[in-house]
């Protein structure tokens, strides 16, 4: 019985190990929704392109063509519901869309480079509030957007909930060979 309970209990923490100690949620797993003509910010989920894109190099033309990204960046609740104002206490979170509306694939060797700016959150007179995230893999990961295609990423907030106030968050899109963008976000807890 003893022996059984120790496979079990090894078992239990390998899978713990290879997976992440979450809380459950799946609020931070990333998801490649598909576009359609009806429905630009895409409906679904996919796992990505069938095929590994070609992969140009910073934006610039070439035979392959060149990547143009674009981003979407909103706040929604528990319900899935953008909006900008929310209750104490009440679930926040980001979202973040990212686009390749050019015509070559965008290829970056580390995700975390591309979102770092995401997910903070300042007052209204720009005092740094803190991260949604309480922890971020320092796993790099790859991250390929095929022409066309879209990346989604979601984070939920974290941390103990925001005192009543106004706030704001900006995602700073900034890749090699593109006028940088900012994209901001202003909401209240009430």
């Amino acid at each position: 019985m003893k022996k059984c309970f120790f496979y079990l209990v090894s078992a239990l923490l390998l899978s713990i190990g290879a997976t992440g100690c979450g809380n459950g949620d799946e609020v931070n797993k990333v998801i490649v929704p598909p576009k359609t003509p009806d429905h630009p910010q895409g409906t679904g989920i996919s796992e990505g392109p069938s095929e590994e894109p070609e992969v140009t190099n910073g934006g610039e033309e070439t035979d392959e063509g060149s990547y143009m990204l674009s981003a979407d960046y909103f706040l929604t609740n528990e319900k899935g519901e953008n909006t900008t104002a929310f209750g104490y206490g009440e679930d926040i979170i980001f979202n973040l869309i990212v686009n390749n509306d050019g015509d070559g694939a965008y290829s970056i060797c580390d995700e975390n480079e591309l979102i770092k700016s995401a997910y903070i959150v300042y007052t209204s007179d720009s005092q740094y509030v803190n991260c949604a995230y309480t922890y971020m893999e320092e796993i790099l990961r790859s991250l390929s957007i095929a022409p066309g295609e879209q990346h989604v990423w979601q984070q939920k907030w974290e941390r103990d909930p925001l005192p009543v106030g106004d706030y704001y968050t900006t995602f700073v899109l900034d890749v090699e060979g593109q006028e940088t963008k900012e994209y901001t976000i202003y909401f209240k807890v009430e």
